[in-house]
């Protein structure tokens, strides 16, 4: 049996575009509200494609804001086999499917 990932590996394997990707339902404004970060940030935040230079904080902030806890281990499962198929079918039929389909196209393209 695998060991469990650590709070900061499960981190590492999933940026924040990824992270973006997994709460299509939500709009980025919804995401500023629930997390309390100004819009500027969780816009920039979806577009990047690691955690580095951002804050604990403001990860934490943007984790509670897209309404993903990485500790819970049924959630977690579902994200990894999404992560490994690129399955996002939510995505594509929301509302704001021509950013999810940027986003998707630039997490696909850094791979």
């Amino acid at each position: 049996m695998p060991r469990p990932l650590k709070f900061r590996e499960r981190k590492r394997r999933y940026p924040p575009v990824l992270i973006r990707l997994f709460a299509p339902a939500l709009s980025d404004m919804e995401i500023a509200e629930r997390g309390r970060l100004p819009l500027a940030e969780v816009k920039r935040l979806c577009y990047s494609w690691s955690w580095r230079g951002i804050t604990d904080e403001i990860t934490d902030a943007f984790l509670v804001g897209c309404g993903i806890d990485l500790e819970d281990r049924e959630k977690f499962r579902r994200m990894e086999y999404m992560r490994r198929t690129g399955r996002f079918r939510k995505a594509f039929s929301s509302e704001n499917r021509g950013q999810f389909e940027d986003m998707m196209t630039r997490w696909e393209d850094s791979a």
